[in-house]
């Protein structure tokens, strides 16, 4: 096994996706022996947190790592008001109320501080890990250049991309061989899964927000403006109302969409009205 000249000891990432879920079952099938780790960024959908719960039955134990972020006594209310709301600890409005600043696509501190560095920490007290990853090339121009095997000094360690040159529909297969059902996000709507909602959401992402999360979400911008005292938002300069109300436009966000043209994401996985 080439792996074995690696590392010794396989470390999947698992996201609650479906491709973190395929390389689990990918394993199983081998008879790879392997750990399963968590990065709990503390922003998810409930539907993620439970399902990972759910996976447990079927894959093993998953180990779940998270970044410590101490809170001011001055903001310590008003996080946990928020938390309250969330219905969970969070490590990402922790972090986004130190820093008094929420992460964009200009400044994506999120990804290394709730992501990189708490796997990183999980990894270093490994002998010899190596840090296996669901990524595969179809899924966007960045990845599609990426080679199976890179080493990270970050981790002290290789990464491993094992399912990098499958296609969805090996992705399904495999689901559908260990009767797995995907996360039930990817059958309401969602493309993607992950952070609730990631600061990189386009138009479909937005139009699923919930009331609940967008209100949070609301409250957080405000609060953060107050202390910075200036506009400060999550998506392009446009409040989180604002940018839920575009998510429902069409021609360049001038015109009210009267019906919903994109195909229901059930279909991907042959499972509408499940």
């Amino acid at each position: 096994m080439e792996w074995k000249e690696k590392g010794s000891d396989l470390v999947v990432g698992v996201s609650g996706g479906k491709d973190s879920l395929a390389v689990c079952l990918h394993f199983l099938e081998y008879g790879y022996p392997f750990k399963r780790v968590f990065a709990d960024t503390g922003w998810e959908h409930p539907t993620t947190y439970e399902y990972i719960d759910q996976l447990e039955g079927l894959i093993g134990k998953v180990e779940r790592v998270a970044h410590h972020v101490d809170v001011a006594d001055e903001h310590k209310s008003f996080v946990e008001s928020i938390e309250r709301g969330l219905g969970f600890k969070s490590s990402f409005v922790r972090l986004v109320i130190k820093e008094m600043c929420i992460p964009n696509a200009r400044r994506k501190f999120c990804t290394p501080r709730l992501k990189v560095d708490p796997i990183a920490k999980y990894l270093n007290k490994l002998d010899d890990p190596i840090n296996v990853v669901g990524i595969r090339h179809e899924e966007g121009r960045k990845r599609s250049t990426m080679s199976e095997w890179e080493w990270f000094d970050h981790f002290d360690c290789y990464t491993w991309r094992p399912i990098l040159k499958w296609r969805f529909e090996d992705v399904r297969a495999i689901h559908a061989r260990w009767a797995a059902p995907p996360n039930p996000l990817y059958l309401n709507g969602y493309n993607r899964v992950g952070c609730y909602p990631c600061i990189y959401a386009n138009k479909r992402d937005l139009k699923n927000l919930d009331n609940k999360r967008t209100a949070i979400i609301k409250r957080i911008e405000e609060y953060v403006s107050d202390h910075r005292g200036k506009t400060v938002t999550m998506f392009r300069l446009m409040s989180i109302y604002q940018a839920v109300d575009w998510s429902k436009t069409s021609r360049g966000g001038k015109q009210y969409a009267l019906f919903d043209t994109e195909p229901p994401t059930c279909k991907k996985w042959g499972m509408c009205g499940i």
